[in-house]
């Protein structure tokens, strides 16, 4: 039985490939598959009931990428009982993450990290410009 398990595994990993050419994608195709036997014995069957729907026909499509990333980063800072920062837009936050210092820019995927104790270093203005020679100049 385990020896025959490789060969089902590959067949239908093969099947799989062929049907779904993007298949660890998280759009929805443009159009729901639906099985049109299933669909024909469904209402041979129950003839007043539509059939079901899967997951896919209720989830909405992602909304479109923007084509320019934006120019700021647009920052809100709440705790439970006040608002530190509301709608400041910033040129780059860095957050102290369990997986390490995590500089987010404006344009930045959409991630979720867990939040370690540290300091929370929001820019909102200033330059940096590395020079031959060591040198560094930093203008606010």
């Amino acid at each position: 039985m385990f020896r025959q398990a490789s060969r089902f595994l590959l067949t239908r990993s093969s099947a799989a490939t062929m049907r779904w050419r993007c298949p660890f994608s998280t759009d929805l195709p443009v159009e729901t598959a639906v099985d049109s036997k299933f669909v024909d014995a469904w209402k041979q069957s129950i003839p007043n009931l539509d059939p079901p729907k899967t997951p896919s026909a209720f989830m909405k499509p992602r909304p479109p990428t923007p084509s320019t990333i934006p120019s700021k980063l647009t920052v809100n800072l709440a705790l439970p009982y006040d608002s530190l920062v509301s709608a400041k837009e910033v040129d780059m936050i860095i957050i102290p993450a369990t997986t390490g210092q995590m500089g987010v820019l404006p344009g930045h995927v959409a991630t979720i990290a867990e939040l370690k104790p540290g300091v929370l270093s929001v820019h909102d203005e200033g330059t940096c410009r590395i020079h031959p020679k060591a040198k560094l100049s930093i203008k606010r």
